[in-house]
């Protein structure tokens, strides 16, 4: 007989198997609680961020209206044209998919691997430099949720792509966004964005031409080819070289698509457009004091049709009637504060930068009368006191300067 281990008890070997087997059942059941656990908080985040969040098959219509009830704008609903993926020129999602988001068919509505390189960029540049996004949580971000920037919306737009993932197949997808894609000046979907700079349908599009219209969407306003055509040159350009780096474009076709012109034969499709300012900050707006509407909205403003016409046209005349001026800014108030016509620029159409309300210049001239009158104020000069217009010195140490100065005209003359 073998000996037996005199510091073993005589009943531990026969306890030994029960004791393993109620540790591995007491691990089983502790893994099967974790997971269920964690399957409930998963679904009540889910539930949690999803509150306020519309349904993809309502798009809310937002009209605007001017203070006497005329219509301004009509946006969404039925105003953006559904999609038929199968009609369009395959270089269209192509080009989008190649510059936005290339394992587009491969993902479950988020990238992995993207956010991961996106968040080493940003990381080494110390801000961020990309984004990250598939089509699906643009899709998302862009016509089902708000544009602020706070970690639930951030949450929401993640778990809303993977939403509608499992809802909508990838063609479906990719109808929905070329449909509600923003690409400026009120320009909403594809076949209003061909209309809009080619005067075309959407099936008629070239390559370059589409790429144009896909680079676009990363900044409408800067990348206007009526605004900006050397910074959209170059966006379609890369749009064509990711194009032709992925496979979608062979070098004789991307060598062509390069060396074609693309001509530009912008068309108005909206009424109003020089509204576009206005309604433009209307929405903007809108957005920060209640969200995205869950229903259709209408909104009363205190601007004038009438006048804003007027207002239009006078910056017009002014500029033909002026040397060395490409751009002009009017607005106007009622006797209670409320705008009554903006002008933002001269064609919203060429333009929707809105030089009333962004940009921010500095004062030149106008300033001069504080500096005078801190000057005048120090000094102790009164109204009486003269300056003769000639070479003057002022010596070192006088009024605080630290050395001799001669202060001279613009034209080094003197009357």
């Amino acid at each position: 007989m073998p000996a037996r281990n005199p510091y073993q008890s005589p009943v531990s070997e026969s306890r030994a198997p029960s004791q393993r087997n109620r540790r591995m059942w007491l691990q089983r059941w502790l893994a099967v609680g974790i997971l269920g656990l964690a399957i409930a908080f998963l679904s009540l985040a889910y539930g949690v961020v999803l509150v306020g969040v519309p349904s993809p098959d309502a798009t809310p219509e937002i009209v605007i209206l001017d203070r006497h009830r005329r219509e301004i704008l009509r946006t969404g609903g039925l105003a953006a044209k559904p999609v038929d993926l199968s009609t369009l020129p395959e270089a269209l999602p192509q080009a989008l998919i190649a510059i936005e988001d290339k394992r587009f068919y491969q993902h479950p509505g988020f990238d992995p691997i993207g956010l991961a390189r996106a968040m080493q960029a940003n990381v080494q540049a110390r801000r961020v430099v990309q984004g990250g996004s598939t089509i699906t949580q643009q899709l998302a971000k862009n016509v089902f949720l708000t544009r602020e920037q706070t970690l639930k919306r951030k949450t929401q737009e993640l778990m809303f792509a993977v939403w509608l993932e499992l809802r909508m197949s990838k063609t479906e997808i990719l109808e929905t966004y070329l449909s509600r894609v923003y690409f400026g000046g009120g320009t909403v979907g594809i076949e209003s964005g061909a209309q809009r700079f080619f005067n075309k349908p959407a099936r008629d599009l070239t390559a370059n031409e589409a790429a144009m219209l896909v680079g676009l969407l990363q900044a409408p306003d800067r990348l206007n080819p009526l605004k900006n055509r050397q910074a959209c040159a170059e966006r379609t350009a890369k749009v064509l070289r990711k194009m032709q780096e992925q496979g979608y474009l062979s070098q004789d076709a991307y060598a062509k698509a390069m060396t074609t012109p693309i001509e530009i034969e912008p068309l108005v499709l909206r009424k109003n457009v020089g509204s576009g300012y206005f309604t433009d900050w209307v929405l903007t707006e809108m957005d920060t004091k209640i969200g995205a509407p869950k229903g259709n909205i209408t909104i009363e403003t205190s601007l004038d049709l009438t006048l804003q016409s007027q207002a239009e046209r006078a910056v017009r005349d002014g500029l033909d009637t002026k040397r060395n001026a490409q751009q002009a800014a009017v607005v106007t108030f009622d006797g209670a504060g409320g705008v009554r016509a903006m002008v933002g620029g001269v064609d919203y159409r060429h333009s929707s930068f809105n030089r009333v309300l962004s940009s921010n210049r500095q004062p030149g001239s106008a300033f001069k009368p504080f500096v005078y009158a801190a000057a005048i104020n120090q000094l102790r000069l009164s109204p009486c006191d003269e300056f003769p217009n000639q070479p003057y010195t002022i010596p070192k140490g006088k009024y605080g300067i630290p050395e001799d100065w001669t202060p001279e005209n613009s034209d080094l003359k003197y009357g």
